[in-house]
C-alpha cells in the first residue's frame, strides 16, 4: 500500500520531566493578519501536528520582527481573535474576563476551563464570545483593556506585555498588577502543590 491513511494501532505513551517556567517573562505577540492556524472544518480544536506544522515559517517571521510568539485570528477575514501559537487567549476587558468562544478553529483547552471556573468561583463575570481585533485594540486604546494572558499546559498563566497590530505596537499594563488573571494563577498553583484543599477533584494520584 502506498498511501496515507490511519494507523490501526496506536501505543499511548506518557511522558514527564522536571521543568521550570515555561515562559519567564510577559510576552511580545503579533496579531496575525495574513496566515493561518486553522480553518473551518478542520481539527484546530485537537492538539495534532498539522495545526503547528503551518505555523512555523510565520513564527520565524514574528521571531525575526522581535516577537515571542503570535495571535492567530480567523481565517475567512482574519478580524477575531482565535488563539495565541500555542495557548488559548484571554483578556479582561472593564472587569469582565473574556476569551474567544470555542469552534473548529480553537483549542478546547483544559487550562482554559479550569481558570474560567476558578474565575466565575471568584465572583468574576465571564464572557465566552467572539473577540474582534478592533475591539481588542480600542480596549488597549482607551484604558479599558486592562489584561491579557495565555493559557495552556505547559503556558498556565502566561502574561502578554506587548502586542503588535498593523506595524503599531501596543504596551499593555504591568503585568505584576493584573489582580483577576494573577488571582486565578496563584489559586490554581496552590491547588496543584497541594497548598489548599482540592474541592474540584483535579488531582490524581498516579
Amino acid at each position: 500500500y502506498l498511501g496515507v491513511k490511519a494507523s490501526e494501532k496506536y501505543k499511548f505513551a506518557l511522558l514527564t520531566t522536571p521543568t521550570g517556567p515555561y515562559y519567564n517573562k510577559a510576552l511580545k505577540v503579533k496579531i496575525e493578519t495574513e496566515y493561518t492556524r486553522a480553518d473551518e472544518g478542520g481539527v484546530g480544536f485537537a492538539k495534532t501536528a498539522g495545526n503547528y506544522g503551518r505555523s512555523l515559517y510565520p513564527f520565524e517571521e514574528a521571531k525575526q520582527q522581535g516577537f515571542d510568539q503570535l495571535i492567530w485570528t480567523d481565517a475567512n477575514t482574519h478580524e477575531f481573535i482565535e488563539e495565541a501559537g500555542t495557548a488559548n487567549l484571554l483578556f479582561v476587558i472593564d472587569g469582565k474576563l473574556i476569551t474567544p468562544s470555542l469552534r473548529s478553529t480553537v483549542l478546547d483547552g483544559v487550562t482554559r476551563d479550569t481558570l474560567l471556573t476558578l474565575a466565575k468561583d471568584a465572583g468574576v463575570e465571564v464572557e465566552e464570545r467572539r473577540v474582534s481585533v478592533k475591539e481588542l485594540i480600542a480596549g488597549i486604546e482607551n484604558g479599558t483593556l486592562t489584561e491579557a494572558f495565555a493559557a495552556g499546559t505547559a503556558a498556565t498563566v502566561t502574561q502578554l506585555g506587548e502586542i503588535g497590530y498593523q506595524d503599531k505596537r501596543y504596551v499593555l499594563p504591568n503585568a505584576a498588577s493584573r489582580p483577576i488573571s494573577n488571582g486565578i494563577a496563584k489559586k490554581l498553583n496552590d491547588i496543584r502543590y497541594g497548598l489548599v484543599p482540592d474541592t474540584y477533584g483535579w488531582n490524581w494520584i498516579l
